[in-house]
């Protein structure tokens, strides 16, 4: 992405031209009261007055800058001289207060757009950071259930978690809530509800009919003050907590929305579930599930890359989509990194131990057609990065196999993702791969 050396797109609202102009019209005025002869220093002097639109510059931008130097310029020859320069005029001063302004607007520029670039990045890695805590919540969760119920409950959580996910691979998250019956049985047996009804939305608005039922519930009453409550604050809502003061009476004991980009597409009612079972844990696993079942629906462009790839993993598609939006929208880039192995014992072995030590942000993909295959996902990565990589790798292949990856017949291509579609720079780069 190219320098933008100067940044002509202020979009000021109303108020802030208002404020530009007022403070330009201030900024002459007081220089007139001060000194009515010559407010704009145009015959020597310091010139106060032309504060304003270096302050006006920095604020908003070198357009909006040059905007308040024309304003005071021309005000002050209209107001003292009428439109005409007067007697011994310094042109020097005009013109450098201009270059200052011109200097300030273009730092205020690269200083904005270096803030908007951060600002994306801190939103994925804020993403990314959430969806990894739920992760590890889970993880702990499935693990911690293993242990209490193996005997009387064969299957884990984990287990159930990684149905549900190769299940939704397919589903067009558009058509309502997708496996809402298999989701709903999920929920029945790990937070153990008994009468519990899942409702889809369309276009942010709730459908009466629900999606899937456990037990005999009830018609959905949106008038209900937890449903009301729960809606407002966007988040799961119990009768125990202290929701509405004056209200102590709802149908349900627990309510929860469902969000997918921050819109609501799916409401989640418990009327009964075992009293020993109503507790903080069961809460969180609920919020748990309900969010990793939100974050696995697959977009258009993700199922479009699933129906070509689909031994590609769910969240290397995900991933591969939003990064490429997040490069078009900010210019940060991250690479796509095709590794070449030969499709002998010790090649599987190489790709094996490489694909065990990856980092947490990353992602990889192992594909065995039509050569042994490892892509690997690098979020947020400068080219730098990815030569900081390669020599990793070049040091561990000589430290384990006395090699270097030619040695090993190992190949690898590396490119920055573009703003372009997401499969058809998949397709390229496993093509210049094989």
């Amino acid at each position: 992405m190219g320098k933008q050396w100067l940044d002509w797109r202020p979009e000021l609202s109303l108020w802030q031209t208002t404020e530009v102009v007022l403070l330009s019209t201030l900024a002459l005025g007081i220089a007139y009261w001060v000194h009515p002869a010559d407010p704009l220093a145009l015959r020597g002097g310091f010139p106060w007055a032309w504060f304003a639109p270096v302050l006006v510059a920095l604020r908003y931008g070198m357009l909006t800058g040059l905007l308040s130097a024309t304003i005071l310029l021309l005000g002050g020859l209209f107001a003292i001289h009428g439109g005409a320069l007067p007697e011994r005029t310094a042109l020097g001063t005009p013109l450098g207060a201009l270059i200052l302004t011109m200097i300030c607007g273009e730092y205020s520029g690269l200083w904005r757009n270096r803030q908007r670039r951060q600002t994306e990045l801190n939103q994925y890695l804020d993403e990314r950071l959430e969806e990894l805590t739920r992760h590890h919540y889970l993880l702990k969760l499935s693990h911690d259930r293993l242990e209490q119920n193996l005997i009387s409950r064969p299957h884990t959580l984990r287990g159930s978690l990684m149905e549900l996910r190769d299940l939704l691979k397919q589903a067009d998250a558009s058509q309502g809530l997708p496996e809402a019956d298999t989701f709903i049985a999920l929920l029945a047996t790990h937070c153990q509800l008994t009468v519990a009804a899942l409702y889809p939305a369309k276009n942010g608005h709730l459908i009466a009919q629900a999606a899937a039922v456990t037990g005999e519930p009830a018609a959905l009453s949106l008038q209900d003050p937890l449903v009301t409550y729960a809606l407002t604050q966007c988040a799961l809502s119990h009768v125990n907590q202290a929701w509405i003061e004056g209200e102590s009476t709802s149908d349900y004991l627990i309510v929860a929305p469902i969000y997918r980009d921050e819109v609501l597409v799916g409401l989640l009612t418990v009327e009964h579930m075992p009293f020993f079972a109503f507790h903080q844990d069961t809460l969180q696993t609920l919020t748990a599930l309900i969010s990793y079942y939100a974050d696995t629906f697959a977009s258009q462009q993700t199922r479009s890359l699933l129906a070509v790839f689909p031994d590609c993993p769910l969240d290397f598609a995900q991933h591969l989509g939003r990064l490429t939006k997040i490069q078009q929208a900010s210019g940060v880039v991250s690479y796509l990194c095709v590794l070449t192995f030969p499709g002998n014992d010790q090649g599987l072995e190489v790709r094996h131990r490489l694909a065990q030590s990856k980092r947490e942000l990353d992602f990889y993909w192992l594909r065995d057609s039509p050569q042994t295959l490892l892509i690997a996902l690098f979020p947020l990565t400068t080219d730098e990065g990815i030569k900081g990589y390669l020599a990793r790798v070049d040091v561990w292949l000589e430290a384990e196999y006395g090699l270097d990856r030619l040695g090993l017949d190992i190949h690898i291509k590396s490119i920055p993702l573009a703003a372009e579609n997401v499969l058809d720079q998949l397709k390229r780069s496993i093509g210049n791969a094989t």
